[in-house]
């Protein structure tokens, strides 16, 4: 089961944060990636993948024109989440792995901050 809300976005941010930065600890060591990337990837896979999709699928489906354009906003990113984990999957280069984690490190918190303080509290009234 999925949840919502700033507890659980913590974590799953102190957790990709976590991968990430393993991955440029390696990369700055001048050590393999390899570990660090397939940690980073099967967490991507495990929790932060399917937390996205259950959020596109649940939150942003909602019949509220009040929140029409923060969700079309939320869907671009999205949509920019994946294709960042893609360029992850697609590469063996630690470099290009290490900037492409530390910008989804980025446009997750984005994402989140939208969701915990805009997203949720306007959802919140109507679930009252």
């Amino acid at each position: 089961m999925h949840t919502e809300g700033p507890v659980a976005h913590a974590a799953l941010l102190d957790a990709l944060n976590d991968r990430t930065q393993a991955l440029v600890d390696a990369l700055a060591a001048h050590d393999s990636c390899a570990r660090p990337r397939r940690e980073l990837l099967e967490f991507l896979s495990d929790e932060l993948i399917p937390h996205i999709d259950f959020e596109a699928d649940t939150l942003y489906r909602r019949d509220d024109q009040s929140i029409g354009l923060l969700v079309q906003a939320l869907e671009v990113q999205h949509y920019v989440i994946n294709l960042l984990i893609d360029e992850i999957a697609a590469s063996d280069d630690c470099m290009n792995n290490a900037v492409s984690a530390s910008s989804l490190v980025a446009m997750c918190t984005a994402r989140i901050q939208q969701e915990d303080h805009i997203l949720l509290p306007a959802l919140h009234p109507k679930a009252a």
